[in-house]
């Protein structure tokens, strides 16, 4: 999507989902670019694992846990300034790590008569602690903050942003104002993996995410995130043939001033298996979830939603494949669109999920300077 397309992409880090119930954007600026070790993107695919909001596809993120050690500096233009870190320890019975990103900046707006500029600031940390007491066992205990100050410089018209983009603007015939905003995160996350046999794992992973978003001004309002989480799994792996079968909970409550309290629960079953036929891997999957949405004193509504992805990949030979792809998604609505809160604005009443059938039918090239690939690409 080319203006909410964020909305339409599961965004996870280490398997917790960083989408928001309203139409707020993954706060992916609390992630230190020093801690990623992997970025995976799964195009018009991932719901059965990645669940409600993946119309579009899957985006998950994983951080390191290694001994690696990593600091980084740079300065810009108009006071830009940024630093981030990574340090990490590991053995046989521990892993720990700590990471972290501070950036600000004066601003490239002039967003006053008085010359001031839409500047800036974050900071970042995390701490992830894994603990083995025993050869099969994974213990894990997480932790992150984030606070974000940003000013947002007001609208400009064609011919001002042609002249002079850094100025106030006077869009609408009068002096454009700017926006502050103030957004805080913290998260406390915990879960283990188990080793049942040498084929079978059990894996469980549980947080909780408290959020603040405050704008200043004329028509300022705080909103209150609270999340909780809880993710299970046993994961089937023998020669030929794969299983992940998987338990997803979620409640999320958003409070904004004394008008909007809402809250929304999501509750899925999931069940994907991957076949490993020599030149052939087949994969099927399927997901069972319930969204309960609820305005405190005022409506409810209630959904099943079913996610189902069939695909096939063929070895040509080492360098050629050609793969297809089948998913069908869904995606329920933000919290702030539905119900009659904004039936003053035009907005009548609940709003259902969407859902989407998938198709992708495509072809890979890969030698060791170049890789080739083209796809179709069809959604409904």
């Amino acid at each position: 999507g080319v203006g909410d397309g964020y909305q339409h992409i599961v965004v996870t880090i280490n398997g917790r989902k960083m989408n928001n119930v309203d139409m707020v954007p993954q706060l992916l600026s609390s992630i230190s670019p020093a801690s990623i070790k992997k970025i995976e993107i799964i195009k018009s695919s991932g719901i059965i694992v990645g669940g409600d909001g993946a119309n579009a596809g899957v985006i998950n993120i994983t951080t390191k846990k290694d001994t690696s050690k990593e600091v980084s500096f740079y300065m810009g233009n108009n006071g830009l300034v940024d630093s981030s870190f990574y340090l990490g320890h590991s053995d046989e019975t521990f892993s720990i790590n700590v990471s972290g990103e501070a950036q600000k900046s004066d601003g490239i707006r002039t967003i006053d008569p008085e010359g001031n500029k839409d500047n800036n600031s974050f900071e970042t940390g995390a701490f992830n602690l894994a603990y083995t007491p025993i050869e099969a066992l994974e213990l894990r205990l997480g932790a992150s903050s984030t606070r974000t100050d940003v000013i947002y410089g007001g609208s400009l018209t064609m011919e001002e942003f042609e002249s002079d983009p850094t100025q106030q603007g006077t869009a609408g015939g009068y002096p454009s104002s700017s926006t502050r905003q103030k957004y805080d995160s913290k998260v406390l996350s915990g879960g283990l993996t188990y080793d049942i046999s040498d084929a079978l794992s059990l894996k469980v992973d549980l947080s909780n995410e408290k959020k603040k978003s405050k704008f200043f001004g004329l028509y300022g309002s705080t909103t209150l995130y609270d999340y909780n989480s809880l993710s299970t799994s046993l994961d089937y792996e023998a020669d030929g043939f794969a299983l992940k079968a998987g338990i997803d909970g979620f409640y999320g409550n958003l409070i904004r001033a004394s008008s909007l309290d809402l809250t929304k629960k999501n509750q899925a079953a999931f069940l994907m298996s991957e076949f490993y036929l020599g030149d052939v891997t087949l994969k099927a999957g399927y997901r069972y979830e319930v969204i309960d949405f609820e305005k405190k004193d005022a409506e409810s509504e209630s959904d099943t939603l079913h996610g189902v992805e069939l695909g096939m990949n063929y070895l040509i030979n080492k360098n050629s494949s050609t793969f297809f792809n089948y998913s069908h998604s869904y995606e329920s609505a933000s919290l702030d669109r539905l119900f009659s809160y904004f039936t003053p604005f035009g907005f009548m009443g609940y709003v259902e999920p969407s859902q989407a059938n998938n198709f992708n039918l495509g072809y890979s090239h890969i030698v060791s300077n170049n890789k080739f690939k083209i796809a179709a690409y069809y959604i409904d």
